[in-house]
This record gives structure tokens, C-alpha cells and sequence, in this order.
């Protein structure tokens, strides 16, 4: 084989692999991976160490036997080993930038190539689309860089608080950092695809497909919703909001069903786009965990709309710089869906109260 015929292969499989995305996500999703995987670990290491900070003696003098307070002392190694963490982060995330300009200046300046069946052959970049995927890529860099202030801030508060107790503490902690939300929703991921897996393997047939789903949807959106509250039971209202949002996913997963009983009909093989496509289904429960905790707050409160390393499209900065909202002004859920944003249930945001809301608030 010669090189162009070997180029022109590559590139077809290329574009067989990789169908949907665009030029932009080729360069970039790697990275956004990435980032959303590191804070996940890292939120944990912070969570971690201020819990075990907590539990330290400190002197006498200082410490009502009842309280659990952090000295400046321990504030700054707080804060230094978040700086450390998050510089960690950005250097890398620098790193991976670098690489992704580098191919795709290299994408930018390859000749077209040509297919003696079909023609010319072009997925190399534009002018244009250069600079969008650089621009891109340094948007992510620049928003790295910023996050550690606005981490460190969200520390600080947890740590110029008083706690009645190491478990007050740690369910503070958790909750701003989400940790629980994490754990319920990586159990969420975890049950669809397994429904997924038996489906494409053929070990369910696709009405019991659905029904497993929805029963997953349901229960899962509620115990994401309690958690977002810190609460037990439910009111009857809640209840009632719960039973339509799971409601409102049957329509999908109807179309859902459509399609694969499509692929079975035609004999066509069902592929990991099932597994993924059932995903979305989970991602959707961040935002019932914000819609318990915004309900639990004040009616008065001030809620920002607050960005995390994840992907980030057009919409949510613009919500994060309106912010701050009141619970009527307040556009929607991250997560919630395409209406929302242009990420849809892929949304990593998340709602908090705002710093000029000057209500005493305890445990949010």
C-alpha cells in the first residue's frame, strides 16, 4: 500500500471512529476528560484532609470540647496543599494544551488528500477552525488557572466556620464538594449500563429495557433529590415533582426502544452507543440533587450558578457571570437538559449560596 492510499485509509477509519464529533471535540474532550476525572479525585483528597484536620487536638485554651474549629495555622496548610493540588492540575492541563496545538497546527498544514473512487479528501483544519480549537484550548487553561482562587475560597469558608462535631464537619464538607452526589451518582451510571450491556448483548429484550430504566430513573432521581436536601421523607408535593420528572423521560426512552428494536430489525450489531446513550439518563440526576438543595434553602436566598472543570459551553458562563439569582429568577438546573444548555445533561456546574446573601445559613 502507498503512503496516500495508507493516509486515505486512516483517515476513513478515523472518521468511522469518531462520527459525531467535531473538529474541535477531536482536540479538546481528551483534556476535558481528564480535568473531570482529576477533580473528581481531587475534591476527595481536600474533603479528606479537612476531616482529618478536624479531628486533630489543638490546645485547650482554644477548643470548647463541643466545637471544631480550624486556627489560622491549619487554615494555611488547608491551603497550601489545595495550591499544590490545583497547580498540579493546571501544569499538566498546560501540558495537554501545548500537545493539542502542536497536532492540530500539524492538521492545519497537511494537504488535502485525494480518494481515486470518491475524490477529494479533506478533514484537515481551516484557518478558522485553528484558531476556534486554539481559542478553545486556551479557554480551558485560563479557567484552570482561575479555579484555584475560587477553590480555595470555598475551603476557606468551610474553614472559618464552627462545627458542633466531626460529623457536622464532615457533612459540610461533603455537601459542598459534593461528595455523596458523586458516590449516588457513579451507583446511577453503574445500574443503567449494566441494563445496557444485557440489552446489546441480548440477555434483556427491550421492554424490559424500559421498564428497568424508568425504575432506575425513579428511584435514583429521588434519592439524589433527598441528598440535595439532607432529608429523610419527602413531602407530597415533592413526591409529586419527582413522579414527573421520571414521567417526562418516558418519551425518550420510547424513542430509545425505537431505535434499537431499528438495529435488531435490520440485523444490525447494537454498540457501546446504547451504553452511552443510557448514560445520559444518569448525568440527568445532578440536576435533581441541585433542585433538593435549592428547596431547602430560604425563599430569600441568593444562588450563584457556579462553574467546574468539566466541558464548557456558551451557556454557562453566561449564567455564572448573572449570577447571583433568587429562586425565581433562577433559569433552571445544571443538568437539566438541552433546553437549559448547550450541554445538556452533561452540565458539570452547580448551585450555591451566594457570598451576598447575608441570611445565617447552617449545613449548606
Amino acid at each position: 500500500m502507498n503512503l496516500q492510499a495508507f493516509n486515505t485509509a486512516l483517515i476513513i477509519l478515523t472518521e468511522q471512529m469518531l462520527p459525531d464529533e467535531s473538529s474541535i471535540d477531536r482536540y479538546i474532550m481528551p483534556i476535558v476528560r481528564y480535568m473531570v476525572d482529576e477533580w473528581a479525585r481531587i475534591k476527595k483528597i481536600i474533603a479528606d484532609t479537612i476531616i482529618d484536620a478536624g479531628r486533630k487536638p489543638i490546645s485547650e485554651a482554644i477548643l470548647n470540647e463541643r466545637e471544631v474549629f480550624f486556627p489560622s495555622g491549619r487554615q494555611n496548610m488547608v491551603k497550601q496543599m489545595i495550591n499544590a493540588l490545583i497547580g498540579s492540575m493546571s501544569h499538566e492541563v498546560g501540558k495537554r494544551v501545548s500537545e493539542a496545538k502542536r497536532q492540530a497546527k500539524i492538521d492545519f498544514a497537511m494537504p488535502g488528500l485525494t480518494d481515486p473512487d470518491v475524490g477529494p479528501m479533506r478533514i484537515t483544519l481551516t484557518r478558522e477552525g485553528l484558531q476556534e480549537v486554539i481559542d478553545a484550548l486556551d479557554y480551558q487553561k485560563d479557567f484552570i488557572d482561575d479555579y484555584r482562587q475560587t477553590t480555595e475560597e470555598r475551603v476557606m469558608r468551610l474553614l472559618q466556620a464552627r462545627y458542633g462535631s466531626i460529623t457536622d464537619l464532615k457533612d459540610n464538607v461533603y455537601r459542598e464538594f459534593r461528595i455523596d452526589r458523586d458516590q449516588t451518582m457513579r451507583l446511577f451510571h453503574r445500574e443503567v449500563e449494566g441494563y445496557a450491556k444485557k440489552v446489546i448483548d441480548g440477555t434483556m429484550d427491550v421492554e424490559s429495557f424500559v421498564s428497568n430504566m424508568e425504575s432506575s430513573i425513579g428511584k435514583f432521581y429521588e434519592r439524589l433529590y433527598r441528598e440535595g436536601k439532607n432529608v429523610t421523607d419527602l413531602a407530597d408535593w415533592e413526591r409529586e415533582l419527582i413522579r414527573k420528572q421520571t414521567e417526562s423521560q418516558r418519551q425518550y426512552l420510547n424513542n430509545f426502544a425505537d431505535y434499537i428494536r431499528t438495529k435488531q430489525a435490520t440485523g444490525k450489531e447494537l454498540t457501546s452507543y446504547i451504553e452511552a446513550r443510557a448514560d445520559l439518563y444518569a448525568e440527568r440526576g445532578s440536576a435533581m440533587f441541585e433542585a433538593g438543595q435549592v428547596n431547602a434553602w430560604p425563599d430569600d436566598v441568593l444562588i450563584d450558578w457556579v462553574m467546574q472543570p468539566a466541558e464548557h459551553c456558551t451557556t454557562c458562563p453566561i449564567y455564572q457571570s448573572n449570577s447571583p439569582y433568587t429562586k425565581e429568577t433562577l433559569p433552571g438546573y445544571p443538568g437539566e437538559g438541552f433546553h437549559l444548555t448547550q450541554c445538556g445533561t452533561n452540565c458539570k456546574c452547580l448551585l450555591r449560596v451566594s457570598d451576598l446573601y447575608v441570611g445565617e445559613l447552617r449545613g449548606i
